[in-house]
């Protein structure tokens, strides 16, 4: 997307200055859309590639972690994950 496109001038308004800064932080904002929209499609996939893993009758909301409703705790996706006995150390700390 091009953010000259976003706003536009018109007889000296905005002046030049207002409608630079305005196009500069759109394309700030832009590039922060970009990562965050990445990211988005890349947990999405992510969570599907997990529930095709441990199978497809597992639900959303376990995958996710839904928001415990009153005198009812949903599955969380850690309690099926298995115990790591020898955890890896980092060595440069």
């Amino acid at each position: 997307m091009n953010p000259n496109f976003i706003f536009s001038q018109f007889d000296g308004e905005p002046d030049d200055k207002t409608y630079q800064s305005w196009v500069n932080q759109a394309k700030k904002n832009i590039e922060v859309a970009k990562i965050y929209l990445g990211s988005k499609i890349f947990t999405l996939a992510f969570i599907e590639a997990l529930s095709m893993r441990l199978g497809l009758n597992i639900p959303l909301s376990t995958m996710v972690r839904e928001l415990p409703s009153q005198g009812h705790i949903p599955a969380h996706l850690e309690k099926f994950l298995p115990d790591i006995h020898n955890p890896y150390q980092c060595k440069n700390t």
